[in-house]
C-alpha cells in the first residue's frame, strides 16, 4: 500500500511540476486521471473501497480541473479524445492488473468485447 500511495504522489507531483507545454499538460493530466481510476478500480474490487472511492475521485477531479489548467482550443477537439482514448487504451489495463497484483497481460473475462 505503501508502494501505491508513493506512486500515486510521483504522478501528482509530475503533473504539477512538468508542465512546460499545454501537450505535456494534456499528457500529465489525462494520463494521471487513467491511472487514478484504474487504481481506484482495482483496489475497489480487491475490497479496498475507500482508498479505492478516493482515488477514483481524484481521477473526476483531476478531470475536471484540467480547463482551469489547460488552455484548451475548441478547434483541436478531436486531438484531445484521441489522446484521451489512446492513453485509456495503452494504461488501463496494466495499471489496473499492477494494482490486482495480475499478470500485465491478464484480460478478465466479463468484456463485453470478448464475450
Amino acid at each position: 500500500m505503501k508502494k501505491l500511495l508513493i506512486i500515486l504522489l510521483l504522478l501528482l507531483a509530475g503533473n504539477i511540476y512538468c508542465q512546460k507545454s499545454d501537450a505535456w499538460k494534456v499528457i500529465g493530466i489525462y494520463s494521471s486521471s487513467i491511472v487514478l481510476n484504474a487504481v481506484g478500480d482495482g483496489l475497489n474490487d480487491s475490497g479496498q473501497k475507500t482508498w479505492g472511492h478516493l482515488c477514483n475521485a481524484t481521477s473526476i477531479g483531476l478531470l475536471l480541473t484540467s480547463p482551469f489548467v489547460i488552455d484548451y482550443n475548441k478547434s483541436k477537439w478531436g486531438y484531445y479524445l484521441t489522446s484521451y482514448v489512446s492513453l485509456r487504451i495503452a494504461l488501463f489495463d496494466y495499471s489496473y492488473n499492477l494494482t490486482r497484483g495480475l499478470p500485465l497481460n491478464y484480460i478478465g473475462g466479463t468484456s463485453t468485447l470478448l464475450a
